[in-house]
């Protein structure tokens, strides 16, 4: 597994590389996309699938503006919980609402048709949390009840990507993307995402 210190290394080296080549072009151009993104949290073993769109503008072959908006699969993590005092099952369950992003995109190409890029930028993901809570009184069990719980995660995300030109308009990409630690319940866990999507440029 990539540790954060090297991807962020490597996204900055991107960067490095992008800055120095840039030449403002005739051929600046907005595109649209789709996109399809499995997230690991790790520490708790948590995966979940999101897809979504995105947009941005392209100033030049080097820089972009990039927006993200993704929404939750409804296969996100869920569990049962079985409670002795009232013979009864109750379910658990964690998914994504929805995940909005803000990246500049820094390109380096390797060829005509094959460029890698650097991500930098902030995210904000909303988690939805079902979950039970049960109410004692001087250790006298006296109810238990269900509860939504909604969390929400801001901060800095980055990583690294390829992606291939298939036409002048068309482009395909693969990226890797570390987003800000995610605190579920009482303890902190890494999180990032594998993404893959489909981009035409107009």
């Amino acid at each position: 597994m990539m540790s954060k210190s090297l991807l962020a290394a490597v996204s900055i080296a991107t960067l490095s590389f992008s800055t120095a080549s840039y030449s403002k072009e005739e051929n600046d151009q907005w595109y649209l996309g789709g996109i399809f993104s499995k997230q690991d949290i790790h520490n708790r073993g948590r995966e979940f699938d999101s897809i979504g769109v995105l947009g941005g503008y392209q100033y030049s072959s080097n820089i972009s503006l990039e927006t993200r908006l993704s929404f939750g699969l409804s296969n996100g993590y869920s569990s049962f919980y079985y409670h002795e005092i009232t013979d009864k099952t109750f379910p658990y369950k964690e998914e994504i609402n929805t995940q909005l992003s803000l990246l500049g995109k820094f390109s380096y190409p390797l060829s005509d048709s094959l460029t890698i890029y650097g991500l930098a930028g902030f995210s904000r993901s909303e988690f939805q949390i079902y979950m039970t809570m049960q109410t004692y009184q001087n250790d006298e069990f006296l109810s238990i009840n269900q509860l939504e719980k909604k969390i929400t995660e801001v901060g800095v995300t980055y990583g690294i990507g390829v992606e291939y030109e298939v036409t002048p308009e068309v482009t395909a990409f693969v990226d890797y993307q570390v987003y800000p630690d995610l605190k579920i319940v009482s303890r902190e866990s890494n999180w990032n995402s594998l993404s893959v999507g489909v981009s035409y440029a107009f």
